[in-house]
């Protein structure tokens, strides 16, 4: 077989990739590319001596996963930055907020506080989020629908206000693709609300660990209004500290923790189309930037149709967002599709995150959709992490102040009012032993009290007890299991249960099965229990419903707490099957 000769054509961060990627599987590779340099944006240049790195500003394992993966195993050296947003409206005269300092910067201009447009741009932020995931979740579940919608009419047809376009949604999009503030309600909607949801920024909380290579202080700024239409840009490096606004929201893709610049030297400013030519200018380049239009969009759907006929296969940045981590995957799937091989690059994990299931992380991991460097320990030390933080969170609970009462947050919902309820209600639908939970039937027609006896032995088995051990039941009910498991196995069984009305009733059972001095109940919440006592077993029975999502957590810390080594916890819920 002879070996395949290949044309890279373009060596940026896309044919990069796919050359590499050749290359490793066999073929003879040839790069062509008309600039000095290799690498499009990702540009190293020399000022004054010093070596600065001007591209990949942003980027992180929750948006970047291939970039970093590739930066890794190739040794590429990465430094956690600090960065943060503004925007500054008629050179200052207008409109400024930031996102650097919390309050002190987004109330750059203090007379906003009592400003009632920016109070509503604020509250529309909120809105924002809520309109996008539900467009966006109307197109990603019906393919039919037309996808030419411009980002104009969304908002225009959404009713925002001209605040939130001119001093929100315009100056973030205009900065992020390098655009004239003109243009940017000419994008496609999809396009750019499914980049604001893949990369986080509908969000109250963004993805803090940007990284960047980068060997002294660079500060990074954007002047949309001068930006050219066909998406290239003026870009440069100077030292001219004027051209920044002076408020003290402004702070834009800021840089400065970088340890080789010292106090008394002047940082390097990198300004993509100045609104002025800097004093100090030390480097001027220019760059493109592919412009998410709806045209664009069309062409993207497209594009399958082309791809790999007479031999060629086209890659770059165009067929994501126009970003590096789209163009590094844009090259490992066009080299390998060259070599026809399949490819496999890393997800976005976009809203799968804890959202799957109650054990979404288990879900996740058995799925694919996150994966440990350490393939050895790595799983192990992850749930070490856990531990640690569950401790650490288990110290500041017990300062638990009078504002965060216990029954507080374990009574919620329905629960608080079930344990009011009497004994005589529960008896009109119950069976004589007072079992409130799922029965494990054979027969439709097969009775209650046999189906719940079932269950009952069910849970014995499962926890595999006998006659040395000391079990647990976290809500023991009307004390059905205690009567059964003690009469089965002779073991020692304690309780707890929030109903006094339940504690009567089976404390009244039990010394009529004259079991008092094998079985205890207290009326107690599962977080009271003393940690230096240990049980062999501990049983749950549907009693895990009344915890509540935000205290799970919390909950199997505290069985974690009181199990003995070796133990066993058997927990039964009830779960809607999709």
């Amino acid at each position: 077989m002879s070996e395949m000769r290949v044309a890279v054509v373009g060596a940026g961060i896309s044919g990069l990739v796919a050359a590499t990627e050749l290359a490793k599987g066999g073929a003879k590779v040839v790069l062509y590319e008309k600039e000095d340099y290799l690498g499009g944006h990702a540009k190293t240049v020399t000022v004054e001596g010093r070596k600065l790195d001007l591209g990949f500003m942003v980027f992180n394992r929750v948006t970047y996963p291939n970039m970093m993966e590739f930066f890794e195993s190739l040794g590429v050296e990465m430094e956690e930055s600090d960065m943060s947003f503004s925007v500054s409206l008629d050179k200052g005269q207008g409109c400024e907020w930031g996102s650097r300092n919390g309050l002190s910067s987004l109330f750059a201009q203090k007379k906003n506080v009592l400003n009632p447009y920016f109070w509503q741009m604020i509250r529309e932020i909120s809105k924002f989020k809520d309109d996008v995931l539900r467009y966006l979740e109307d197109l990603e579940n019906n393919p039919d629908i037309d996808r030419n919608e411009t980002l104009g009419h969304f908002i225009k047809s959404r009713s925002y206000s001209d605040l939130f376009q001119n001093a929100y949604l315009v100056p973030i999009c205009a900065s992020i693709w390098s655009c004239p503030s003109e243009g940017v309600m000419s994008f496609s909607a999809y396009s750019v609300l499914s980049f604001c949801r893949n990369h986080h920024l509908l969000q109250n909380d963004l993805v803090m660990s940007n990284y960047l290579k980068c060997s002294y202080g660079l500060f990074y700024s954007a002047h949309s209004s001068l930006a050219a239409p066909n998406g290239l840009q003026s870009d440069g490096v100077h030292k001219t500290m004027s051209i920044r606004p002076s408020q003290p929201g402004y702070n834009l893709f800021n840089y400065d923790n970088a340890p080789n610049i010292r106090e008394t030297e002047l940082p390097y400013l990198v300004t993509l189309n100045p609104s002025c030519t800097p004093d100090h200018t030390l480097l001027k380049w220019s760059t493109g930037h592919p412009v998410p239009s709806v045209a664009a969009s069309k062409a993207s759907i497209e594009l399958d149709l082309i791809q790999g006929r007479r031999g060629i296969w086209f890659c770059g940045a165009y067929q994501g967002y126009g970003f590096h981590e789209d163009g590094l995957k844009a090259g490992l799937v066009a080299g390998h599709g060259m070599l026809r091989k399949s490819c496999a690059v890393l997800n976005n994990p976009k809203h799968m995150v804890a959202t799957q299931a109650d054990l979404g992380l288990a879900d996740a991991y058995i799925n694919g959709d996150f994966s440990l460097v350490n393939k050895d320990e790595g799983l192990q030390n992850l749930f070490m992490i856990f531990i640690a933080n569950r401790d650490l969170k288990n110290s500041f609970s017990k300062k638990r102040g009078w504002w965060t009462p216990l029954l507080f947050t374990a009574c919620i919902g329905s629960a608080k009012y079930f344990f009011r309820h009497s004994n005589e209600l529960f008896a009109l639908f119950l069976d004589e032993s007072m079992t409130y939970s799922c029965a494990v039937f054979k027969s439709e027609d097969e009775e209650l009290k046999v189906a719940q006896m079932r269950k009952i032995s069910l849970l014995i088995e499962k926890a595999r007890i006998d006659k040395e051990h000391e079990i647990l039941e976290i809500g023991c009910g009307w004390g059905s299991l205690a009567i059964e498991v003690v009469k089965r196995t002779g073991c020692k069984y304690t309780g707890i249960t929030l109903s006094e009305e339940q504690l009567r009733f089976a404390e009244m059972k039990v010394n009529e099965a004259g079991l008092q001095d094998r079985i205890k109940f207290l009326l107690c919440d599962y977080r009271q229990l003393p940690d230096t006592y240990k049980y062999d077993r501990i049983i749950s029975c549907e009693m895990i419903e009344a915890v509540g999502h935000e205290y799970m957590e919390e909950f199997f810390g505290c069985c974690d707490s009181v199990l003995a080594e070796n133990g066993l916890l058997v927990l039964q819920t009830v779960f809607q099957a999709l």
